[in-house]
């Protein structure tokens, strides 16, 4: 893996490190990359040409690369990395018609996909079958989020944007061709993206290595919250419980089940005479033998609920639980304090789900 240097005082970090251990600041707003697979320029798109080819891609990818400048922000694992700068050649593969079926492969066998002769619309579940070959399926359909790796370029009314497919793991390198409707987007923006494969755009980058990327022409692209893209909703279990003690009350108004995590939604309030405050430390969800506890991702969005409550105040927000099982029934169990300093703790708020 790469070094990592922090961007606020310049001091080396480990790959485990989420703070810096010299300044302070959060890995994700410092971290400075030297990551060359994902650093390529966004080319603009082609300039057509009545009667011009389609599949006549690399002399419009050379002809006008040179006139981008810095375009790539690097995120490696889940960490906001510096811009780096690009250059090289470019070329993108031609050719239409319906999308001819690749052989099995192991990126595909990564992703834990069955191989298939009908993969129809390119999703986060098949997304590595497109990656490992996108030649093979130029005009199939693609519903995918990701996260922009930098702000979209223009050139007259042709915007392109890089995006991460999988900001997750910091993968599926993509370029997106759109209108500037995107202009508004910024660096590490999430959206979501409906299109056609175009085929694949190979570039040279800085360090004189060849990146490859998924290119894809835009139908619609919308901004999304970060959770739709970093762990989409699974399954959603409507509840609609309440539960009360000494004048502190919560209820469980739903709860989601995504790729990573289980998001209680909750509304909770204190009609007793002493402040209430969440015990998250030993909230848990419970499910058989097993205990998924409170977690906190950073790069969520989701409103949290406030955490300490006065007499007569209310809050409402999502908390956060680790994966549990949403075929199985489970208890949430919300733990409390009442009063302030040498605070009593009543016995927790206990809800039973099934799916």
């Amino acid at each position: 893996m790469a070094d990592r240097h922090c961007r606020n005082c310049g001091h080396e970090l480990s790959d485990e490190d989420r703070f810096c251990p010299n300044c302070g600041r959060p890995v994700h707003e410092t971290a400075q990359v030297p990551t060359p697979e994902a650093n390529v320029p966004v080319p603009p798109p082609p300039a057509q040409q009545a009667g011009a080819p389609t599949g006549e891609g690399p002399q419009w990818g050379k002809a006008f690369l040179g006139c981008l400048g810095v375009l790539a922000l690097v995120v490696l694992l889940g960490a906001l990395a510096s811009a780096l700068g690009g250059g090289g050649g470019a070329g993108r593969g031609g050719g239409s018609g319906p999308p001819s079926t690749p052989a099995p492969n192991e990126a595909e066998q990564a992703q834990g996909g069955q191989y298939s002769n009908d993969i129809g619309t390119f999703t986060r579940e098949n997304y590595g079958v497109l990656v490992a070959n996108p030649e093979e399926h130029v005009g199939a359909e693609v519903d995918i989020t990701g996260q922009l790796l930098a702000s979209p370029e223009s050139q007259g009314d042709e915007v392109a944007f890089q995006m991460w497919a999988d900001p997750v793991k910091v993968d599926w390198n993509t370029i997106v061709r759109t209108d500037e409707s995107a202009l508004g987007l910024r660096s590490d923006s999430y959206v979501r993206v409906r299109g056609t494969v175009l085929g694949s755009f190979e570039g040279e980058n800085a360090f004189g290595g060849t990146v490859s990327a998924v290119e894809v022409e835009a139908d619609e692209v919308e901004r999304v919250e970060a959770v739709d893209a970093v762990d989409p909703t699974l399954e959603t279990v409507e509840v609609g419980q309440a539960r009360s003690s000494e004048g502190f009350s919560i209820t469980l108004v739903k709860v989601e089940f995504g790729v990573r995590h289980t998001r209680a939604f909750i509304t909770a309030r204190n009609d007793g005479d002493k402040t209430a405050k969440f015990d998250l430390y030993r909230s848990k969800i419970i499910q058989g033998s097993d205990r998924a506890g409170q977690t906190d991702p950073y790069e969520y969005s989701l409103p949290k609920p406030k955490p300490g409550l006065q007499p007569g105040e209310e809050t409402e927000g999502v908390v956060i639980f680790g994966r549990a099982d949403p075929s199985q029934p489970f208890q949430v169990s919300f733990a409390w304090e009442r009063g302030g300093f040498m605070a009593d703790r009543p016995e927790p708020l206990v809800f039973q789900v099934t799916p």
